[in-house]
């Protein structure tokens, strides 16, 4: 599930806060935020894929919800990337968190077929292709998904493998365009 805001009124709000004419003291100071979350999932694929954690960080979270402790996590470890084994037949799904964001790697292992990988999108405005890339509108923003890129390695060296979105309605899928070895990674 993806989640985004508009942060237009939070803005502006801790812009009065810091305002001399700003009275802080009155406890009944209201905002509201725009807020539109999409989902994605593997339409087609296994609801039970092993989840393999990879690259464990050195910090934890704690998870808080209401007043009663058997519903509170703490010190929940935090990874940098999952692995979701046999998502497809021969297929994992790799998701890491960059910097701003996450990344996902379809991995097709020997004997896997890219045409059974499908994203489907819930909750988005609309979706649409240009120039390879995968355009998700929302009530609040644009998101851009860059056009695929995937390789191969092939004794030690990555190998470009060239390949593009295909959208139909709400599912995204790809194509590879051309020849690659089927029997490798």
């Amino acid at each position: 599930v993806y989640c985004f805001y508009d942060d237009a009124p939070l803005k502006e709000y801790i812009q009065q806060w810091h305002s001399k004419d700003f009275n802080r003291n009155y406890e009944g100071h209201q905002f509201s935020m725009k807020g539109h979350s999409f989902r994605v999932s593997f339409s087609g694929g296994t609801n039970n894929a092993e989840v393999v954690p990879e690259q464990k960080q050195h910090y934890y979270y704690n998870f808080f919800q209401g007043n009663q402790k058997e519903q509170w996590a703490s010190e929940a470890g935090t990874y940098s990337s999952v692995v979701y084994k046999n998502v497809y037949e021969h297929t994992d799904v790799r998701i890491q968190k960059l910097n701003m964001g996450i990344k996902y790697d379809i991995l097709l292992h020997p004997r896997a077929q890219i045409n059974l990988v499908k994203l489907r999108f819930t909750g988005a405005d609309s979706l649409w292709l240009s120039e390879g890339k995968l355009y998700i509108k929302t009530s609040v923003n644009t998101v851009v998904e860059q056009r695929p890129y995937a390789y191969q390695r092939i004794k030690n060296t990555e190998v470009q493998v060239p390949c593009h979105f295909i959208l139909h309605k709400n599912e995204l899928s790809f194509s590879i365009d051309g020849d690659y070895n089927k029997d490798e990674t």
